[in-house]
């Protein structure tokens, strides 16, 4: 339940303007107080419970050593109690060290990759990023020390950002005319490898697909029956659906608007918000979504 409230909440705040860094510095600094916290506590915890086993062992090995035989000698018990304590205080040490461990991989990313992207980023009208001039066209993200989906994302955003104005610590170089290198957090390049008219290579944002501008979608959706989601009515026939951009692909959009049409009280899931004026789907961002209009309009 709390991960649908914020997904809702960071959607709002992108759809009132929020910035895509401001959101991310955010979403950061509470996931490493969290992280701190439970590992401060986590810490204590463990330590109370080493401190209570190893002074608690000697004592119930002595009440054992009552029943044993008289005969064994004073230096035997005194060696077994020596070699318990220092096993436990080895065990519970390492305990400590692996919940320490575990509380800090809660907040650690996933492990970066490095390579070419197998799937194709679509630009779809001739844009800029600065002095990096990028033709409409497809293009191939090549990352180092961070992920496909990572780089996938920051293109679309950095597209908005025609000023080259990029959030700290990104910086931009340029190859070359649709080609260029971004380097902050780890660094990808981007190279155009054909026309818009070339023939694509499918996949999602992890595998480094995207798209930048409006690409209708080949197709129509047929809305059955005369439908709603909140105060937009969607009344039966066959309906366009255009991307608005970021890394989304058509599959999605068609299979989260058959999944939208069955709430029709308009509580949509994952941080999705309908736009009603324009009857746009977003999240997180105006520039993430897909927009509905019937063929009539189109």
């Amino acid at each position: 339940m709390r991960k649908w409230s914020n997904g809702r909440e960071l959607g709002l705040l992108r759809v009132v303007g929020m910035l895509d860094h401001r959101v991310q510095r955010m979403v950061r600094l509470e996931s490493v107080v969290i992280a701190g916290l439970g590992t401060f506590a986590g810490v204590l915890l463990g330590l109370f419970s080493a401190w209570a086993l190893i002074f608690s062992t000697p004592r119930a090995a002595r009440r054992a050593s009552m029943c044993s035989k008289r005969s064994r000698r004073h230096d035997d018990r005194h060696q077994a109690h020596s070699e318990s304590r220092e096993i436990l205080m080895r065990v519970s040490f390492t305990t400590i060290l692996l919940a320490v461990g575990l509380a800090l991989g809660v907040t650690a990313p996933a492990a970066a990759q490095s390579g070419a992207c197998t799937a194709s980023f679509h630009v779809l009208h001739d844009d800029t990023i600065g002095r990096l001039s990028l033709p409409a066209g497809i293009y191939q993200l090549a990352t180092t020390e961070t992920t496909c989906a990572t780089a996938s994302h920051l293109f679309s955003q950095f597209l908005r950002d025609y000023d080259g104005r990029l959030p700290s610590p990104w910086r931009y170089s340029v190859q070359g005319d649709g080609r260029g290198t971004f380097t902050g957090r780890g660094s990808f390049t981007v190279t155009r490898t054909g026309d818009v008219n070339a023939t694509p290579t499918g996949g999602s944002a992890s595998n480094g697909g995207g798209s930048h501008g409006d690409l209708a979608c080949p197709g129509f959706f047929e809305v059955e029956h005369n439908d709603r989601i909140g105060v937009v009515r969607f009344p039966a026939g066959e309906y366009r659906i255009s991307l608005l951009g970021g890394n989304l692909t058509c599959g999605s959009a068609v299979r989260n608007f058959r999944r939208f049409l069955e709430r029709p009280a308009g509580n949509l899931p994952g941080g999705w918000v309908l736009l009603a004026d324009a009857a746009e789907f977003v999240r997180g961002s105006s520039h993430y979504g897909f927009r509905l209009e019937t063929v009539d309009e189109g």
